[in-house]
C-alpha cells in the first residue's frame, strides 16, 4: 500500500515536471519568434529607408553639380 502511494506521488511529480518543461519550451519558442519578428521589422525598416534615400538621390538632377566640390578630380591621383 505504501509503495503504491509512492508510485502515485512520483507519477504526479513527473507529470508536474513535464508540464513545467512544456510551458518553458513554449515560452522560449514564443520569445524566439518575437525576437525574429523584431529583427525582421528592423531589417525591413532599414531597407525602406535605404530605398527612400536612393530614390531621393536618383530623382535629384543637380546632385552631381553640387557634389563636385566634395569629390576629387580624376587627374589628381
Amino acid at each position: 500500500m505504501v509503495f503504491g502511494r509512492l508510485k502515485f506521488y512520483a507519477l504526479i511529480a513527473a507529470a508536474f515536471a513535464l508540464g513545467v518543461l512544456g510551458m518553458r519550451a513554449f515560452w522560449i519558442d514564443e520569445g524566439i519568434e518575437r525576437e525574429r519578428d523584431r529583427r525582421s521589422k528592423e531589417r525591413l525598416d532599414a531597407m525602406r529607408e535605404a530605398k527612400d534615400v536612393r530614390d531621393e538621390i536618383q530623382s535629384d538632377p543637380h546632385l552631381a553639380d553640387r557634389a563636385t566640390r566634395w569629390l576629387r578630380e580624376t587627374g589628381d591621383r
